[in-house]
C-alpha cells in the first residue's frame, strides 16, 4: 500500500506495476457485507492527459465471476460496487493492465510507466 495522485489527489492503495497484458490476482476467504466498494486509478498525471489504454477489474465470488469493470485513465479515481450476501465468501480480485507504457509524440513508449492503483474494501449497509 502507498500513496498515489491520482485524479489530482493522493490516493491510498494497492499500486500494481506490471508489464504489458500482465494480470495480477489476489484470492482468499474474506467476510463480506452488504456491498464490495472499491476504485481503480492510474498514477501518471500525462497518462491522464492523452488517455492511454485502460485496464480491467474482475470479481469472482465463490469462483464465480460476478462483475468486470473497464476502467480507462481519463475516469480518474473510478468508483466501482458489487452487491454481496454478507457472510464469508472466497473473494478473487484480478488486475489486467492492457498497456503498461505511455504513448508520447514518438510513439508507444513501454519504459514511460503508468501504474495502476487499488482500493477495495467490504462495507455494510447502515443499520
Amino acid at each position: 500500500m502507498r500513496y498515489a495522485e491520482i485524479g489530482y489527489r493522493p490516493r491510498r492503495c494497492l499500486a500494481i506495476d506490471m508489464s504489458d497484458g500482465a494480470a495480477l490476482e489476489l484470492r482468499g476467504r474474506v467476510e463480506l457485507g452488504a456491498r464490495l466498494r472499491g476504485h481503480l486509478g492510474f498514477s501518471d498525471f500525462n497518462g491522464r492527459l492523452r488517455d492511454d489504454a485502460p485496464a480491467i477489474v474482475e470479481l469472482e465470488l465463490d469462483g464465480v465471476p460476478r462483475a468486470r469493470w473497464l476502467v480507462s485513465d481519463n475516469q480518474g479515481w473510478a468508483a466501482f460496487e458489487l452487491a454481496t450476501t454478507p457472510g464469508s465468501a472466497e473473494l478473487t480480485v484480478r488486475v489486467t493492465n492492457l498497456l503498461a507504457g505511455s504513448f508520447t509524440p514518438a510513439g508507444y513508449d513501454p519504459d514511460a510507466r503508468r501504474v495502476p492503483c487499488l482500493d477495495l474494501r467490504a462495507l455494510t449497509e447502515p443499520a
